[in-house]
This record gives structure tokens, C-alpha cells and sequence, in this order.
């Protein structure tokens, strides 16, 4: 009887820690008195590299995604991190700087100084 063959099992696993890693967020805002869920469990990886669009109708959550990524404002519960460092309870100096060394933002509406140029 034939011996089968050798099989190679390949692993998926990443070689490297994802750029962006959301797990399980939630972020609520109380308007009026009244409690309003912006994200609900939400879960993103994105690899260093990646190019991405976040679309979604206005009142989605996206700017509130976005600015838990950027570490502006911090998830009700779940975990927001960036290369593998926890934003959740970091200070503002340490986020500061984060995002110095790691990440970029272009604002929807920024504010140039008209006395200054590029």
C-alpha cells in the first residue's frame, strides 16, 4: 500500500501587527438627556500599507470611528490600537505622541492662516 503524501498546511497567520485594530466598540453620546449608540460593536483591522475608503450615509459614525482611531476621542467600551499599543487609557501626552510618530490626519474642515503659506 502507498504511504500518502506529505501535506503542507499553510498559516494565515500576519507576520505583522496590524496598523489599525478595533475590537468590539461602542461609543454612545447623550443628547437631550437621552443616550445615542454612534457605533455598535464595531470590528476593523487594517494592515500597514492598506489603502481604505470608510463610507456610510451621514449619521453613521463615521467621524466617530475615525476620531477614536486618531486617538481624539476615546470608545464608551471595546479596544481602539494602533501598531499594537492600546489607546484606550493612554494620557494625552502619550497620544500626542502616537500620533506624531504613526498617523496623519487631513481634517474635512481645516483652518489655514490666510498670513501664512505652505
Amino acid at each position: 500500500m502507498d504511504e500518502p503524501a506529505a501535506t503542507l498546511t499553510m498559516m494565515t497567520t500576519p507576520l505583522t501587527i496590524p496598523a489599525v485594530r478595533v475590537t468590539n466598540v461602542t461609543r454612545a453620546y447623550t443628547v437631550n438627556n437621552e443616550q445615542v449608540l454612534a457605533l455598535r460593536g464595531v470590528n476593523l483591522t487594517v494592515e500597514e500599507g492598506a489603502f481604505i475608503a470608510l463610507m456610510g450615509r451621514s449619521g453613521s459614525g463615521k467621524t466617530a470611528l475615525l476620531n477614536m482611531i486618531g486617538g481624539l476621542d476615546q470608545p464608551t467600551s471595546g479596544e481602539v490600537a494602533l501598531y499594537g499599543q492600546v489607546l484606550n487609557g493612554m494620557n494625552q501626552d502619550q497620544l500626542t505622541l502616537l500620533r506624531r510618530e504613526k498617523i496623519g490626519f487631513i481634517f474635512q474642515s481645516f483652518a489655514l492662516l490666510p498670513l501664512l503659506s505652505a
